[in-house]
This record gives structure tokens, sequence and C-alpha cells, in this order.
């Protein structure tokens, strides 16, 4: 025993360097390979500090909801629809300072009750489901540690740990691929993405160090009878089971009629719960009839606020060319314009520049971020990040592995057999 005690290596030993020393702590960071040099990494790891100033307008390097293209191409659009209907306006109405666009406007605050009633509710039920999906994933992870240290606590072989966790690791990277290729439109792209995931998993390319490569490769006929199936990413919880199962007979781990079997099979009832979870946040989505309507609903609305922002410009524009002599050769009024009417179109104007212009602009970012929300797997804005958070569980394993098999003070558990002292 004494000898045991001085193989051991211990936390802080006489060979150890003071905690004061310089000294690189690996620890209380993310993933090596995963650098935050900016104030946004992912969809979901940001500086909130760049919110609470007017930085929020521009964050460099990040394509925010008023960088997509299409909302700016939307808003060409009904600009065009405006100046087109203010040139009609200048052309043909005999006296533009007559017009009055806030009857127009009326339309546009009938429609706008509806559209933020059922856009705030489609916003509210595309996050739910992002934080539905993400939690789902978050369980999974949960799972595969919690099960790792249980096996650590039983002292099974260090191969089965492995292989265990392995398998939950595996099994969440074909679901987060799954996930993302289920999204692609091109068939030929789709293929080609399969084909060169099932070749990283295999020669384990996606890992980032040889530590962490013992669980993120897939072997040869593990693929092989992975391929026969629809569903890897679940089904693989099936060996998962079928192997503690195997544990519990050989006596690696209590028998099935005790509750630490039971509980070790419950670790694994909620890596499939979590997955289950995660297909039905994607798979089920709002009713094509509801997203159909209310994005007819926005578009008829831009429209209209369009019509009425180019009835305002032609007014404006048709009264002071009425208002103006040298302006009013090039168009025949019969009749001149009052100071008054100028500088009443010019606040008009002003106004509906923030009614129907700057509106609009909302509402399609709203529509916009909405969709790109209900589709995690579809935009790289609202992408959920399951490759960094798995590396983070993967060095997590490591960890532990690394700490469980040399502890500072005591003899490594075991249930059956004592396991070796590594060299």
């Amino acid at each position: 025993m004494a000898s045991e005690e001085s193989e051991r290596q211990p936390l802080l030993g006489e060979d150890s360097l003071p905690l004061t020393s310089p000294r690189t702590y690996t620890g209380f960071r993310m993933v090596s390979n995963w650098k935050f040099s900016g104030p946004v990494l992912d969809g979901m790891t940001y500086q909130s500090s760049i919110l609470q100033t007017w930085r929020v307008f521009w964050v460099p390097g990040v394509k925010t909801a008023l960088g997509k293209a299409t909302t700016w191409w939307m808003m060409l659009r009904l600009l065009g629809v405006s100046l087109s209907i203010a040139a009609l306006l200048v052309v043909t109405v005999p006296n533009p300072a007559l017009l009055k666009s806030s009857k127009f406007r009326q339309i546009g605050n009938f429609l706008q009750i509806f559209v933020c009633f059922m856009l705030a509710f489609f916003l509210a039920s595309s996050v739910s489901r992002w934080f539905s999906c993400t939690n789902g994933f978050m369980e999974v992870f949960d799972a595969i540690r919690n099960f790792h240290m249980q096996l650590h606590a039983l002292g099974v072989p260090a191969d089965r740990r492995t292989q265990i966790a392995r398998y939950g690791v595996i099994s969440a990277y074909l679901l987060y691929m799954e996930l993302k290729i289920g999204v692609m439109s091109d068939e030929e792209k789709a293929m080609e993405a399969t084909r060169k995931m099932w070749n990283d998993m295999t020669a384990g390319s996606f890992a980032v160090d040889k530590q962490m490569k013992k669980y993120m490769i897939l072997l040869p006929d593990e693929e092989e009878m992975l391929l026969r199936v629809d569903d890897p990413a679940a089904v693989i919880w099936v060996w998962v089971a079928s192997l503690v199962g195997r544990l519990a007979q050989d006596g690696e781990i209590p028998p099935m009629a005790s509750p630490t079997y039971g509980r070790i099979m419950a670790h694994a009832e909620s890596a499939h719960h979590g997955i289950r979870n995660i297909k039905a946040s994607i798979q089920v989505r709002a009713p094509f009839i509801y997203v159909h309507m209310l994005a007819s609903i926005v578009h008829i609305n831009n429209v209209v606020n369009a019509v009425t922002f180019g009835i305002t410009i032609g007014s404006l524009v048709g009264t002071l060319l009425m208002y103006f002599p040298f302006l009013a050769q090039f168009v025949k009024y019969k009749e001149r314009s009052r100071r008054e009417d100028v500088i009443l179109d010019a606040e008009n104007f002003v106004v509906t520049i923030f009614i129907n212009m700057v509106g609009p602009l909302i509402y399609q970012t709203l529509l916009d971020v909405a969709i790109c929300i209900a589709e995690p797997f579809n935009s790289k804005e609202t992408n959920i990040p399951v490759q960094r958070l798995l590396e983070s569980v993967v060095k997590d394993l490591v960890d532990r592995d690394t700490l469980a098999v040399n502890p500072p003070s005591w003899d490594a558990p075991y249930f059956k057999n004592k396991p070796l002292t590594p060299p």
C-alpha cells in the first residue's frame, strides 16, 4: 500500500511549481481551436457589452438582422413602387397639393394590427422552438457526461468507458450532421456532404487532438452496421444499452435488478429523450397555411405603405413644382401652391418616412429573423454551435480520465476488478 501511495502523483508535490509561478493554464477557457477574437463567436456566444452602446449598429464581421441582403432587396423594390407612384401622380394629377395621404395611411393602420399580432406570435414560437432544440442537445451532452462519471465511480475498465462515451459523442455528431444535411436543397451537395461526414468520422479528422480522437472516431465495422439503419443517431444508443447489460452480466457493474443499474440506464433514456425532442423541434413546424398568411399580410402591408409613401412624395414634388415658377414650366399646372402647402407637405413627408418606410423595414426584418430562427440549421446566423459544444464535452471526458485514474489521496474505486495503475 505504501508503494502504491508513493507511485501516485499528488496534485501539488515537492516538484510542483507554486501557484504564483508563470504557468499556462488550459482550463477555464473554451476549446483552443475556437478563437473568440471578436465580439461575436457564434449565434449564442457573444459579448453583451456591445448591446449597451451605439456599437450595436455596427458589429464588424457579423451579419446582423439589418445586414440580410433579402431585406434590403425588398426595401429597394418597395422604394421603386413608391417612386413609380410619385412619378405617375406628378404627371397625371392636375393639382397634387390636394392629395391627402393620411386617408391611404388608414389602410396601413388597419393591416398593422394583424401584422404586429401575428409576427409577435410567430417570433415567440420560433424562439421557443430554437431553445427546445438547443436544450435537447444539452440533454444529450449531460447524459454523456453523467454516463462517463458513473462508470468511473464503478471502476469500469477504461476501454468500455471509452467505448460507451464514444458512442454518445458519435450519436450527437451524427444527429447534428443529419440536421444540417437535411436542409440542403441540392441533392448532389447533400450526397457529397454525407460521404464526407462518414469519411471524417472513420478517420477521426474532426477531432481537435490525439487525446480527443479516441472519443471522436468510428470504426469501419461500426460504420458498416450504422449505414443499414435510417436513424443511426438514435439507434446507436441501443448499442450503449446492450453494452451496459453486458457489463452487468459480466459483473463489471451491479446486476440488472439493482437501483444502480436502473440509474445507469436512465442516462441512456435521457439521451434518447433529448434526441427525440431535437427531432420534434425541427420536424414539427408551424402550419404552412399560417406562415403563408403571415408572410402575405406582411408583404401586402409593406406594399400599401409603399403606395402611401409614393403619394406623399408625389404630393410634395407637385406642390414644389406649383410653388416655384421656374419649375412650373416643366409641367402644365393651372394653379399655384401656397407656402403653407409646401410646409405641410414637407412635414407630412418627414412623418411618412418613419411610418411608411421604417415600419415596413422593421416588419420585413422581423419576418426574416423569425424564419431564420425557426430553421436553426439552415442559417449561419442562428445556427446552434453543436460542434463547438461537442468538443467541449469531449474535452471534459479527457479531463475526467486524467483526474479519475489518479486520485490525490485515495485508491480509485472499482466494483469487480481493481483497475490497472496507469504507467
